[in-house]
């Protein structure tokens, strides 16, 4: 019974000093695995080491990562996860989690996500939702379902939705502060075929923040000069400041070009059938928090004028837009190409077709979209 009681108190000693306790913390797997721990139970592939892949080939930063094979690809069928050691957020305000991440799996088939629990494991809710700024998840139909669900990260280079690379995912831990014994995991899920190199994730952050970036950005209406922007506060502030940009431009490194108290806000003045990028930061008074975004959208097509001759209907005001495909490219439309590549969509005129593979005439003109 002693020798019983001794092992019991000698675990507990052990899951006690295992506790995360002091912040912020900071994890980049370059000694040990920091108490994060691989389930590969069910066909994992999760490791811990030095990436060499053809994809996935080097580390967020050092040298070791976590990724689903170091050196080829994930199983079918696979069901795996890496947990963290246990936080006790109770001291912490506003707690947040930033990471590397690189994702190179099956398109909607193949993925991850992140999870927390406060119950030892007995139930996990995911962290954030498709959609939220900062790199987090970029789809919620994921066919392997990751963790009992079917939100995450799921893509690659070649179809243009994987990370393409180390990025920095970040986002609040919502609903966890004040929480005493919270587990995090990354969990991963494959289907029966199709294999790449999956996931891989490095230097973890976990720390409080007295400022917290806003989060749910979304874009209502949409015009061809204006867009409706929205989001929920990230504390009790009541400023923001806001840059919408030309998509793909990046992070802002200076002030925002507007500040508002309004929300949602409308930003006018816009370029139609133009491609942007908002970011949107807390005004907190004495400090700014991070910026949350990009959130992409399109500005809408103004119509052209009536070609000549043509007029408007009676009692009408405006003319009903037409395009009969006669100038290329068209005005206003956009697409993977209109130039003419293989296997796009291209303008061109009837008689360019050989015998069966396309309309040998155009409907109105010389032209025609195929």
């Amino acid at each position: 019974m002693k020798k019983i009681a001794f092992l019991f108190v000698l675990l507990l000693s052990l899951n006690i000093s295992a506790q995360i306790t002091s912040y912020p913390y900071s994890e980049d797997f370059e000694t040990d695995d920091g108490g994060w721990v691989a389930d590969n139970t069910t066909n994992g592939t999760w490791a811990l080491g030095a990436p060499t892949g053809a994809v996935i080939n080097s580390a967020g930063s050092g040298t070791n990562a976590w990724v689903t094979n170091l050196s080829g690809d994930y199983n079918s069928n696979e069901n795996s996860w890496v947990t963290s050691p246990v936080f006790d957020l109770t001291t912490l305000i506003s707690p947040h989690i930033e990471f590397n991440i690189w994702w190179n799996s099956e398109n909607s088939w193949d993925g991850m996500v992140l999870q927390s629990s406060i119950d030892a494991g007995g139930s996990w809710q995911n962290v954030g939702a498709l959609g939220d700024p900062n790199n987090w998840f970029n789809d919620d139909s994921i066919n392997a379902n990751p963790g009992g669900q079917q939100e995450g990260w799921t893509g690659t280079t070649s179809v243009g939705n994987g990370s393409n690379g180390w990025v920095i995912a970040r986002h609040a831990l919502t609903g966890l502060a004040g929480e005493s014994s919270v587990i995090l995991r990354f969990a991963f899920g494959s289907d029966a075929s199709v294999q790449d190199e999956g996931v891989a994730f490095d230097t973890i952050s976990v720390f409080d923040v007295n400022c917290a970036e806003p989060t749910g950005l979304t874009v209502g209406t949409i015009t061809e000069n204006s867009a409706e922007l929205s989001w929920q506060q990230g504390g009790a502030e009541t400023s923001w400041e806001i840059v919408v940009q030309a998509q793909g431009t990046g992070v802002p490194t200076g002030n925002g070009t507007v500040t508002t108290t309004n929300n949602p806000y409308v930003a006018n003045g816009l370029t139609p059938s133009t491609s942007y990028e908002v970011y949107v930061r807390a005004d907190c008074g004495s400090e700014y928090s991070v910026w949350a975004g990009p959130i992409n959208f399109i500005t809408l097509n103004t119509p052209p004028p009536p070609p000549n001759g043509v007029t408007c209907a009676t009692g009408t005001s405006t003319f009903i837009f037409t395009e009969d495909f006669e100038t290329d490219p068209a005005t206003g439309w956009t697409g993977t190409a209109f130039s003419g590549d293989n296997g796009d969509w291209d303008i061109t005129a009837g008689d360019a077709n050989s015998f069966g593979t396309g309309p040998n005439a155009s409907h109105s003109g010389g032209m025609h979209l195929e």
